[in-house]
């Protein structure tokens, strides 16, 4: 640099030399910049040409930008994360008790049938017959599921009933005839189609009384009679079922005024409520 300074044009030697020194510092200067900057260029990372995908229309997901993957998220779930296995879906929670026959049991049914009740007498018949008012209530509690033992009254009630005695007929308006039975049994049920079995064991008897007035009489001792009941329920709640049944009663008691014994046969079509 100084050898292209003319040497004519300098007349004082000390100036030359400081604006000779000046532009040996400029000129290094440009020389070494221009050397660092390919050094610079190659030492950025160049982004990969990865092909991108077109964006699709309508896609509600955001198209990340170029030379970039996709944002976390947006890929395939880590192994472990698929569908659950079966058995672990939704599992709706049952009460204890629901639908099932556990626990307190009570039966209140209530229909209507026919009853004949008969004893020798005098050489013929007497008969008691007519339609009958069936009340039938069970009070007890399950020793096994489905399985359940209780304490029964059954009645079957004829007002008005007829009343024959060899053959001829007698007047009873303003009687009511009763055909009673109380003891324990048992219930079993078939599920889920929820139909049951009834049988029970009675302490049996016969009355008459007025039907306006208190006054009663018993027509037996006390005697024996069997029942059976056969009947299909409805869930209309947790523990409350509603059903239909047929019942059978037959019993023997000895008579109290002659002698003889009352042999009674009954049978009707109940609607029941159940709770258990």
């Amino acid at each position: 640099m100084l050898n292209r300074l003319p040497r004519s044009g300098c007349k004082n030697t000390g100036a030359c030399g400081l604006v000779g020194f000046a532009l040996f510092l400029a000129g290094s200067s440009v020389v070494f910049a221009q050397d660092a900057q390919p050094s610079a260029q190659t030492a950025q990372p160049q982004p990969s040409a990865q092909p991108q995908p077109s964006p699709q229309q309508g896609s509600s997901q955001p198209q990340p930008p170029p030379g970039y993957g996709p944002p976390p998220g947006y890929g395939y779930p880590p192994p472990g994360y698929g569908y659950p296995p079966p058995g672990y879906g939704y599992q709706p929670l049952i009460p204890p008790g629901y639908h099932t026959h556990d626990g307190f049991y009570m039966r209140l049914a209530l229909g209507g049938g026919y009853a004949h009740a008969s004893a020798p007498y005098q050489g013929g018949d007497a008969v008691y017959s007519g339609g009958s008012i069936v009340i039938d209530t069970a009070f007890g509690g399950a020793i096994t599921p489905n399985l359940i033992i209780y304490g029964e009254i059954v009645g079957h009630s004829l007002p008005n009933p007829t009343l024959k005695i060899d053959g001829k007929s007698y007047d009873m308006s303003g009687i009511t005839f009763d055909a009673m039975g109380i003891g324990p049994g048992v219930t079993y049920y078939i599920m889920p189609q929820n139909i049951y079995a009834s049988g029970s064991v009675l302490l049996h008897f016969l009355t008459l009384s007025e039907q306006h007035s208190n006054q009663s009489a018993d027509l037996s001792d006390t005697g024996v009679a069997f029942s059976l009941m056969f009947g299909k329920e409805w869930w209309v709640s947790p523990d409350w079922g509603l059903g239909v049944a047929g019942q059978f009663m037959l019993g023997s008691a000895k008579a109290k005024y002659f002698d003889g014994r009352w042999t009674t046969v009954g049978a009707g079509v109940l609607l029941s409520a159940t709770y258990n």
